[in-house]
């Protein structure tokens, strides 16, 4: 698994983390910096094809500058998860 990040200020879910399998871009979660906030965080899945993913490469970030709910986020809903398949 493969995971590669975006931060685009100009949107409300300026963090996008792409999900890839295969060498392919399987599913996205983008995000606002408090996602897991019950009346302000902002947090969308849904699936990216290679087109978005190349124009937005300028957005292209390290995960370990992401938010520290937003890491959260990925733990809970990318690597535990698929971890704990069998």
């Amino acid at each position: 698994m493969r995971l590669r990040v975006f931060d685009n200020p100009a949107y409300a879910d300026r963090y996008t983390v792409v999900l890839y399998q295969d060498d392919e871009p399987y599913g996205f979660i983008s995000m606002n910096a408090s996602p897991l906030c019950l009346t302000k965080g902002l947090c969308n899945n849904g699936q990216v094809d290679d087109a978005w993913v190349e124009q937005n490469k300028q957005y292209e970030t390290s995960f370990d500058k992401l938010p520290e709910d937003c890491q959260k986020v990925i733990h809970l809903e990318f690597i535990d998860w698929s971890d704990s398949i069998q």
